[in-house]
């Protein structure tokens, strides 16, 4: 059986500077792709998927983004929100929402349209006993730089740097989490992922659950035009890509 998707954590309030000039003073979720806002895509999927909570992690424009939600209810989703000030970073912003979030959680990065559903990944991770777990796709540099190497079922190396054709496996946009493992942030105000990620690596808790079906991305210019083609415009604008 399926476990039940957990509550999608959206890290959604970047300033989008790698897509300038098209998103110009829009946030990145709201960027149109086909007839749509790109957040569209995103919630479609998740309730497509059995998910029923979703925070949104806003920072950049985040006026806008709720006034969207305002315009377009979802009655099936249960919807919070936290807003930062200043930026924060990857983690620091996971930090902040801490008083809203779930026992466990599928962080889920803000420009990425996922085709793996996160309910299947986290039975996955369930079953390998781990604090956490990270969704990874064999890559080999193919749709962008591979960042993760993998042994045992463990990630154990993580990268954004890595040399090109170092590492194999590429991060699929999905951490898989418990609320206590936000613990192992230092007491610092902005914090990255990153760190998390290192520290959970360092101690063998990190599992690795394989994907087999690729990502989308709108965080460069390629690959947002990838999306809007493959999504096209007019009659069946609304299709998700699988």
């Amino acid at each position: 059986m399926t476990a039940s998707p957990p509550q999608v954590v959206l890290l959604a309030g970047g300033a989008g500077t790698r897509l300038r000039p098209v998103t110009g003073d829009v946030p990145k979720v709201l960027v149109p792709v086909g007839d749509r806002p790109f957040l569209e895509l995103l919630l479609d999927q998740y309730e497509g998927t059995g998910v029923r909570d979703v925070h949104l992690c806003l920072g950049v424009h985040a006026d806008q983004v709720l006034a969207h939600l305002a315009r377009h209810p979802r009655p099936d989703l249960r919807i919070t929100w936290t807003v930062e000030d200043h930026p924060l970073g990857t983690a620091g912003c996971l930090r902040l929402a801490a008083p809203a979030l779930h026992d466990e959680f599928a962080v889920v990065v803000g420009d990425s349209l996922l085709t793996e559903p996160v309910g299947e990944l986290t039975q996955r991770w369930h079953a390998t006993g781990r604090e956490a777990a990270m969704a990874v796709l064999h890559n080999a540099g193919a749709l962008v730089p591979s960042n993760v190497a993998v042994a045992d079922g463990l990630v154990v190396t993580y990268d954004k740097h890595a040399a090109p054709g170092s590492l194999e496996h590429v991060d699929y946009g999905v951490l898989l989490l418990r609320r206590t493992a936000l613990g192992r942030l230092p007491d610092a105000a902005t914090q990255d992922l990153s760190t998390l990620v290192a520290s959970l690596v360092e101690d063998r808790e990190l599992a690795a659950v394989e994907v087999g079906r690729r990502f989308y991305e709108i965080g460069s210019p390629r690959g947002l035009a990838e999306l809007r083609a493959v999504v096209g415009h007019g009659p069946g604008a609304d299709r998700v890509p699988a």
